[in-house]
């Protein structure tokens, strides 16, 4: 769960994120569009997609965050192939 201040803070993630505003509103700004968010709101984000958050100034905005990956990509670093079991 991240809660963001004020300032803004950019991301570029190497897997699927998964983002779920719990609490606040604010700005997510994906790939150059701006996008206004609130409680409730859901977004997805494919790998490497340049995306900021923003909450309102004075406010702060909660958000549960999860990254995953649904396909194995040889070229990422330190990949561990997860075999039935593990």
């Amino acid at each position: 769960m991240n809660t963001s201040p004020t300032a803004a803070r950019s991301f570029i993630d190497p897997e699927y994120v998964f983002t779920y505003i719990k609490e606040g509103q604010g700005i997510f700004v994906i790939e150059g569009v701006e996008y206004q968010i609130a409680a409730g709101d859901m977004l997805l984000m494919a790998p490497y997609m340049l995306h900021i958050t923003k909450s309102h100034p004075g406010r702060e905005m909660i958000q549960c965050v999860v990254h995953f990956d649904l396909f194995y990509q040889a070229q990422r670093k330190g990949y561990i192939l997860c075999q039935p079991g593990m």
